[in-house]
Formats: C-alpha cells, structure tokens, sequence
C-alpha cells in the first residue's frame, strides 16, 4: 500500500508542512503498475511545480517507496494552491484505488 501523509499544521517534530508518499501499491507488476504510475506523476509534478513558481524553501526526495517534500518555513499562497490541487488529485486515485492508497491530512 502507498501511504501518502499531507502534514499541515506545525507540530513540535516537524514546525513547518511536508508530504511523505511511502510504500508501494503492488496492483501489478513492476512497470506496469497503474496506481504506482498515478501516484508517481503527481507527486513529481507537485515537486516541479513548487519548484518552478514558488520561491517556497522546499527540500524534495524522490525515491521509489521513499518520496518527501519538505518546507523550511511556511507555505505560500501559491504553495498551498499547488498542493491543494495535487491533494485533490491524490483524492481521486485513493478513492479508485482504496486498498492500494491511502491518503491523510493531519
């Protein structure tokens, strides 16, 4: 199952937002694995995306069961956009794939 944390609040461990995505789906074999495949495209375009239009001060990790994005001070606007829009579609797939994604916004 892929596990995707979307962290919002400041908390006494982490004072500033991040997203985790760990874990695999295992719906079907390497390379051909549709919800590894749906989850992998969005997060790599969120992280673009930040990168690109914010001056947000992110650090990004992308690795295959292992990906996070974290901020070193607050969201901004934009950021918060961007992520809603990559939360929606996170959403989306973990409501078609329930048993393979699982999503949570603390």
């Amino acid at each position: 199952m892929i596990k995707i944390t979307y962290c919002t609040r400041d908390r006494p461990d982490r004072p500033h937002p991040s997203i985790t995505v760990d874990g695999h789906a295992n719906y079907a074999e390497h390379g051909r694995d549709i919800v590894c495949a749906s989850v992998s495209v969005l997060f790599q375009s969120l992280a673009n995306a930040l990168e690109t239009y914010t001056a947000d001060d992110i650090a990004v990790r992308i690795s295959p069961g292992d990906s996070h994005i974290l901020w070193n001070a607050h969201q901004s606007t934009y950021a918060r956009l961007i992520t809603g829009a990559f939360v929606d579609g996170m959403q989306s797939v973990a409501d078609a794939y329930p048993d393979y994604v699982q999503l949570t916004i603390e």
